[in-house]
């Protein structure tokens, strides 16, 4: 399989497995300004609905069935964006395939189903990507310096902040439902671990989580963890679907507080972002401004890259590193529950 050739570019074409709302944010939109990726085709297991987002999105082919999408010649890379429990088999399937996958997070909930897929990623030499947005913007690489270059002193705590209202009455979507890997844990809490790995990495110590899985069919409506290292550092997340909007990050170094607001924001437009670097001593706040991006503009352009140009990618290691924390975690909030919930 090999991409085709548009005025001398090779370009890739892709088929988008279902027709869920982030399909317009985070692939349509950003790929206007990727010009090595092109849509070629969605599928649904309805045709009138996958013909209906075709025409929404000017795409060119619609598909009935997720199969008849895999089956076709035409399709180079298979972007999934289903439900969290289907990643697993359709990760797989669409290797099988002969598919270079990019899935949204989580790409799966445990580590045999990572294994699983690593299995098949390694026989086909194929490529698969988790989109974990956040990861593609400099501002995690300049936090990342901060702490290395030793300048604002020694990083003492990292505090997560990711909170979206969800109404609990009149919406019914996966996650609601512990069996679809529903819950704030696995919709939010990626975004941590990664913040960590590509930062101070992802060596703790010791881990805690909790919640009451007190959501729609005892899903975890808010979930809390912390992280210790061995030098001291502290690390934090909360994210909950009950509290209002925050999407915050702190780093709280020895001589400064480092923080980002709003950090969701390039991933529904592109944006500015800043950090605001504020010293304890004098009070004094300097913001460091990025240009306007698109996380997804971002994370696409780094898939081509890979694909296309072949550079060295060890994202598929590093999500296998996130997977086995991400369910040791919520094994232990679960465990916790269950131990001091009486019915």
């Amino acid at each position: 399989m090999s991409s085709i050739q548009i005025d001398g570019v090779g370009v890739l074409r892709i088929g988008v497995l279902g027709c869920a709302r982030i399909v317009g944010r985070a692939l349509i939109q950003p790929l206007r300004s990727v010009p090595n990726l092109t849509v070629h085709g969605i599928a649904s297991r309805s045709l009138e609905r996958a013909q209906q987002f075709a025409s929404k999105y000017v795409i060119p082919h619609a598909y009935g069935s997720y199969e008849q999408l895999l089956a076709s010649p035409d399709i180079d890379v298979v972007y999934i964006a289903l439900t969290n429990e289907q990643h697993v088999e359709w990760v797989i399937r669409s290797l099988q395939a002969g598919k270079h996958v990019l899935v949204e997070k989580p790409m799966c909930l445990t580590m045999k189903e990572y294994d699983r897929i690593a299995a098949e990623q390694l026989r086909s030499g194929l490529y698969v990507l988790e989109g974990v947005m956040i990861q593609h913007h400099p501002w995690q690489s300049t936090v990342k310096r901060f702490v290395d270059s030793g300048e604002y002193g020694e990083l003492h705590a990292v505090g997560m902040n990711l909170s979206v209202r969800v109404e609990r009455e009149g919406t019914d979507d996966y996650r609601m439902y512990p069996e679809q890997g529903g819950g704030a844990w696995y919709d939010f809490g990626t975004y941590w671990l990664q913040t960590l790995q590509a930062i101070v990495g992802l060596n703790m110590a010791q881990v805690e989580a909790s919640s009451d899985f007190d959501g729609p069919n005892r899903t975890d409506w808010t979930f809390r963890a912390k992280a210790t290292y061995e030098n001291g550092l502290e690390a934090t997340f909360k994210g909950s679907f009950e509290e209002q909007y925050e999407a915050s990050v702190v780093f709280q170094f020895e001589h400064c507080k480092v923080v980002l607001q709003d950090i969701f924001r390039p991933g529904i437009a592109p944006c500015k972002l800043a950090i605001h670097v504020e010293r304890i001593e004098s009070g004094e706040v300097e913001s460091i401004a990025f240009e306007k991006q698109s996380y997804f503009s971002n994370q696409w352009k780094y898939f081509g890259d890979v694909i296309i140009n072949g550079i060295t990618s060890d994202a598929f290691i590093q999500t296998g590193e996130r997977v086995k924390v991400l369910e040791q975690l919520y094994k232990q909030a679960r465990m916790l529950s269950t131990t001091i919930v009486i019915d």
